[in-house]
């Protein structure tokens, strides 16, 4: 996810260079960076979702009294988070 987000980032980079270059208008390079930013905003919004509920699901184990219920536990949650 994060290197499609990185090779997609230097894509949309070399377009908006190739955009002022090719017309002279500058406007375009603020705009590249702006979807190059909101890009790279939502990848790391992804990942931080994917870290709270990883979160949870440790803590929710860590309640566990036995290992037979910790590991059942675990199946559980990472069968619900991970669909």
């Amino acid at each position: 996810m994060q290197d499609g987000a990185a090779v997609t980032g230097l894509a949309i980079a070399a377009a908006s260079l190739v955009a002022v270059n090719t017309t002279g208008n500058a406007i375009y390079d603020p705009i590249g960076s702006i979807i190059v930013g909101n890009l790279l905003g939502m990848v790391s919004t992804s990942h931080l979702s994917h870290f709270y509920k990883l979160k949870f699901i440790c803590a929710r184990i860590s309640y566990c009294h036995s290992q037979v219920n910790c590991v059942s536990r675990l199946i559980y949650f990472v069968n619900y988070f991970c669909r």
